[in-house]
């Protein structure tokens, strides 16, 4: 089966992360993401070493479906950022930052 938009279009999803605190990325892992500061707006990257990644020590996977997605940012080290409505993004899974030393 294919998921397709209210146009139509097949509706295709990308993996991403929004970074965050530990305890906040169990939180929205638990409950998922809820309306902050910014419109509603859960900012992502497709990077988990870029400069996003100063964001927080733990990074949440997302789901989110492209036609969901506006561009927020793009670097020519092949990274890019991207900005949701928190309603259109479904956290998956959390990741930790290793400590180094």
């Amino acid at each position: 089966m294919r998921l397709r938009d209210e146009l139509g279009r097949e509706e295709v999803k990308k993996v991403l992360y929004h970074f965050t605190s530990l305890l906040n990325a169990r939180r929205i892992v638990a409950a998922g993401f809820h309306p902050g500061h910014d419109r509603g707006d859960v900012y992502l990257t497709n990077s988990l070493t870029g400069d996003a990644s100063w964001f927080g020590d733990a990074a949440v996977v997302v789901e989110v479906g492209i036609l969901d997605l506006t561009l927020d940012d793009e670097f020519c080290t092949g990274e890019v950022h991207y900005r949701c409505h928190y309603s259109k993004v479904r956290p998956v899974a959390l990741l930790m930052k290793e400590e180094k030393g």
